[in-house]
């Protein structure tokens, strides 16, 4: 990771979806006109962790850190600039608590029924970018 870059946490839990984060990610690494880092928390999904880490090994993927489940959430937090992930209460509170912009990702047709109020809660209460 660059030390002056912007800094991106993607988080989707403990079981992100593998195809869209890989997606994600992979966009975040080609970025040309500015330079952006990208730390991504893989959780318990194995296949994305081996598959970002074999982009990575081959350098398709510059500035981007692949984390698998681990307890130092608030490190990796302090670390980024913006966090990146879905309307989880533990993304968004672990986001908010660290003082960290929030962007969340996510059509309402795509968002677990119980993850809705707090999708709604910040988009009322303008507590991060719901991006659907």
């Amino acid at each position: 990771l660059e030390s002056n870059a912007m800094t991106f946490m993607i988080m989707f839990g403990s079981h992100p979806p593998t195809e869209f984060v890989e997606g994600l990610v992979k966009k975040l690494s080609e970025r040309t006109t500015e330079t952006a880092n990208c730390i991504c928390m893989c959780g318990k999904n194995s296949d994305l962790r081996e598959r970002l880490l074999l982009k990575h090994r081959a350098g398709e993927l510059q500035r981007t850190a692949v984390i698998g489940f681990t307890d130092k959430i608030p490190l990796f937090m302090q670390m980024s600039n913006v966090v990146v992930g879905k309307p989880g209460p533990g993304v968004v509170s672990e986001a908010l608590v660290s003082s960290d912009p929030l962007i969340l990702l996510g059509a309402s047709g795509e968002v677990m029924q119980q993850e809705l109020d707090v999708l709604r809660w910040v988009e009322e209460n303008r507590a991060g970018i719901v991006v659907t």
